[in-house]
């Protein structure tokens, strides 16, 4: 089995994501594991000198751009959103660049949370060059493919022809084109994943649905706890992906509405109060979204959804969880 080896990249707004992304992948199990932490600014990299964890090799965005002139080049063009998506094949291939004694490296969004061993995604995918997972959009958000099939959150490269051909490829698209703005091919760093099927051999796309539960697919399953551990279905929970999670108008807002989906009591209970909780408690102070009424038709959509589907989490529900 060996040193397993994760990357992801964050700044200090993400800061005490990724400090919980490693305690839970670390808790998981007791494999040796190896974190590559690109940190996008001054603050974080201290933050993580202070946690001084020995598995952690932190990288600044300094030196990263100064491995790669040409993503340095390219910043000026790119929205701090945009930049963050143009790096993410970037911190790839330095990582494998520099590092040259793994043999596979995972990419992680720092937005995950690991409830189970990531082992039985290792055994899925075997001797695979890449792995990615899609979104698992149902019927009803199946028009969201637009945006791409796959999803960033976890993305695996092997060390051989197909896996080093598939990220310098990614990299080299990002460098060219990477913009929050949907074309017919195109997508951030996302829409790119589409193709890797058709331009390399030996990738695999993830088939456990206990991987990359999601606001954009939480909706598709019942959520429940046995014996302590959490499950999808009849399938273990192995991580969440809790992407876009912002507080607006007082409250936690997952975004879940957004796909047509409520809220359970076992989404907020299992899953995103111990997860806000312990974000809370490493001194997070969540960014708060301020809605923008500047088209009063998309203002009143959003209304009637939230309106038939829960979504919020409120924080004094919150604060009397964690008394």
């Amino acid at each position: 089995m060996g040193l397993r080896h994760f990357c992801t990249l964050f700044n200090s707004f993400y800061q005490y994501h990724a400090q919980v992304l490693y305690e839970s992948i670390s808790a998981a199990d007791n494999t040796d594991k190896r974190f590559y932490f690109f940190c996008f600014d001054n603050a974080s990299l201290e933050y993580f000198r202070q946690y001084n964890a020995p598995n952690i090799q932190l990288i600044s965005v300094q030196e990263l751009e100064g491995y790669f002139p040409d993503l340095l080049a390219v910043k000026p063009q790119r929205s701090i959103a945009e930049y963050f998506f143009t790096s993410t094949p970037a911190v790839c291939k330095y990582v494998m660049e520099n590092y040259p004694e793994m043999d596979e490296l995972v990419y992680l969004d720092a937005d995950l949370y690991f409830y189970q061993s990531p082992e039985i995604l290792f055994k899925e995918i075997g001797n695979s060059s890449v792995s990615i997972i899609s979104h698992r959009f149902n019927l009803l958000n199946s028009f969201r493919n637009i945006y791409g099939y796959y999803n960033v959150g976890w993305i695996s490269f092997r060390r051989d022809k197909d896996g080093l051909a598939c990220m310098n490829k990614w990299f080299d698209n990002t460098v060219e084109w990477c913009y929050d703005k949907l074309t017919w091919k195109r997508y951030a760093d996302q829409k790119y994943l589409n193709y890797w099927n058709k331009e390399f051999s030996n990738v695999y796309a993830i088939k456990n649905k206990g991987a990359n539960v999601a606001p954009w697919n939480v909706g598709n399953y019942k959520i429940s706890s046995r014996s302590g551990e959490l499950y999808v279905d009849e399938m273990p929970l192995i991580f969440y992906h809790f992407a876009s999670l912002k507080v607006v108008e007082g409250a936690y807002y997952t975004t879940i509405s957004s796909y047509f989906s409520t809220v359970s009591k076992e989404i907020i209970e299992l899953i995103y109060k111990p997860y806000i909780s312990r974000l809370i408690q490493l001194g997070f102070v969540p960014r708060v979204s301020v809605r923008l009424n500047t088209n009063p038709l998309v203002t009143k959509l959003r209304r009637l959804i939230r309106r038939f589907f829960k979504d919020s989490i409120v924080i004094p529900d919150l604060e009397k969880s964690k008394g």
